[in-house]
């Protein structure tokens, strides 16, 4: 997803911020929702020591409610949600790809969509819309690894992210 210093990117269900705090490492302005608002708090406070938190916002977000969308002006959506959420969000998703939106996603994929890449043995995969890259057509500056509890974080150092343009 080369995610980077011109993104704006979004973790739903961003849980302890793992995921927003490397891309804010990256250089991109990080937006983390969910539903949790202990793990809300716990995000930023991790955000603040992981010396970013000017880079993110975490806020409380439910996808189930009706009417939820992915953020105008999100160039890089992540996404580790269970499949019953994904297949609940795919109309949502396929509408922010058209607005120029990459997603991201781990583990669980939408059922329907189609990746143009796949990493981490299918694990991790990417989803766009021709030149729908960032809005420019061209692809930010770095990827960002899945951190989550079921992904290593040797993940980040392996280079194995760096294959997906």
């Amino acid at each position: 997803s080369k995610v980077g210093p011109g993104d704006t990117a979004c973790d739903l269900g961003c849980g302890l911020g793992g995921w927003c705090i490397e891309a804010a490492r990256r250089g991109a302005r990080v937006l983390g929702l969910d539903i949790n608002l202990d793990s809300l708090e716990k995000a930023s406070a991790n955000a603040e020591s992981a010396g970013v938190a000017d880079l993110c916002t975490f806020q409380h977000s439910d996808f189930t409610e009706p009417g939820f969308e992915v953020p105008e002006g999100v160039s890089v959506l992540f996404l580790y949600l269970l499949p019953w959420a994904l297949e609940l969000l795919e109309p949502v998703l396929v509408r922010a790809m058209r607005r120029g939106c990459r997603l991201v996603t781990f583990q669980f994929h939408p059922p329907t969509l189609v990746p143009v890449e796949v990493a981490l043995f299918g694990a991790l995969k990417l989803y766009r819309l021709p030149d729908s890259c960032n809005g420019t057509g061209q692809p930010a500056a770095h990827d960002v690894a899945a951190d989550r509890p079921d992904s290593p974080e040797a993940v980040a150092d392996t280079g194995l992210l760096d294959t997906m343009d």
